[in-house]
């Protein structure tokens, strides 16, 4: 949302630091947390699974960002993705389960 409605150069850098500093939250856990969900006899299956998502989206998203991108300019285009994310987290909120910590 931050860079949708940026009101020049330094609040969107700002805002695509902070995505930078999610996404290198993601790919700190995104390896380790399917068999957290699932369990060991899974885990492999589900970590899969994981970054099978993250290959499909990077296939998919790219190229529809650039027609995106030459349709519109920036506040809408980072407008949708605001809502696309909310989305998807809403959906994370409702089907994963809770996780536990195991140890300090």
């Amino acid at each position: 949302m931050l860079a949708a409605f940026a009101p020049n150069i330094g609040v969107l850098l700002l805002a695509r630091f902070a995505l930078g500093l999610g996404i290198g939250g993601f790919w700190a856990i995104g390896a380790s947390i399917g068999g957290r969900l699932v369990g060991p006899a899974s885990a492999g299956r589900a970590t899969a699974l994981i970054f099978s998502g993250v290959s499909i989206a990077t296939v998919l998203g790219v190229p529809l960002g650039t027609y995106l991108g030459a349709l519109f300019a920036g506040g809408p285009r980072f407008l949708a993705t605001a809502v696309l994310g909310l989305a998807a987290l809403t959906l994370q909120v409702i089907f994963l389960p809770p996780l536990r910590v195991t140890s300090r």
